[in-house]
């Protein structure tokens, strides 16, 4: 009884998540219609998200080759029929956008190596090169400061890698958001704020010097703006006896609630 109580209650909170999204992606694709890349509300020509890990063989169109594919779209669309444009036109697409974001998969599984992450995660890769620890993250449709918080470990796209390359994903923790100021421990270094859109990701392996090239994160490239965040990192399993759920993100989300009610009372 106890494991079909829990399987309900997981179950349920899958669907609310999946209805989530696709809520906000309801709300976000009405309002802002008119500001998708210059692209009229109605025509079916919305811009795609893609959220979800790289996989391999996976193909990336340009806009060019999109116009070779569907001719039709864009500018030659009529905005005189009963179904496009309008109002009409913006809800009917925004709709079908929310029903693609709930219907597609709300986690995916990525392999993490390399110690950069240990003692959190893959803590035998700082012996084992070879070592790796398979990672369940939830995918951020829309990552920002509401969904990104301070504590989270995120994947994310590697702001090394060349903008094709989508191939290259990393994992770190994230350190400041937008609007944190960064002191530094020399005194030769000027203070600075994080920008609007950015955060700030480290390494969770604190015996690893980035100026070794031991260990490449913010320290290194810098803040890396949330467009580059796939997803938040919620499970980890290195074998079937050792695995578990990362729960930063609810604590973190508990202790803000905290401090928000103690600073109204």
């Amino acid at each position: 009884m106890a494991a079909s109580n829990t399987r309900g209650f997981l179950s349920f909170r899958y669907k609310l998540a999946k209805f989530r999204d696709a809520a906000e992606e309801l709300v976000f694709s009405v309002f802002q219609a008119n500001n998708l890349g210059g692209r009229q509300p109605g025509t079916d020509r919305w811009t795609p998200l893609s959220p979800r890990l790289p996989t391999r063989g996976s193909l990336h169109h340009s806009g060019e080759e999109q116009e070779k594919k569907n001719p039709t779209a864009g500018g030659s669309h009529s905005s005189g029929g009963s179904n496009s444009g309008g109002v009409l036109g913006v809800v009917q697409a925004a709709y079908r956008r929310a029903r693609e974001v709930y219907d597609a998969p709300l986690t995916q599984h990525m392999y993490l190596t390399g110690p950069a992450m240990a003692p959190t995660l893959n803590w035998r890769g700082a012996k084992d090169a070879a070592a790796r620890e398979r990672l369940v993250v939830r995918l951020l449709r829309r990552p920002g400061p509401h969904n990104v918080l301070v504590g989270d470990v995120v994947a994310f796209h590697s702001p090394l890698a060349l903008p094709e390359d989508a191939t290259h994903v990393m994992v770190r923790r994230v350190a400041a958001v937008e609007g944190d100021e960064m002191v530094s421990t020399s005194p030769t270094e000027t203070p600075f704020i994080i920008p609007p859109g950015h955060c700030w990701v480290l390494a969770d392996n604190s015996e690893l010097r980035p100026e070794a090239g031991e260990v490449i994160d913010s320290r290194s490239y810098g803040h890396i703006p949330f467009s580059a965040v796939i997803g938040r990192v919620v499970y980890a399993a290195s074998s079937r006896a050792t695995h578990g759920p990362m729960m930063v993100h609810q604590v973190q989300l508990a202790v803000m609630i905290f401090f928000q009610l103690m600073n109204r009372y």
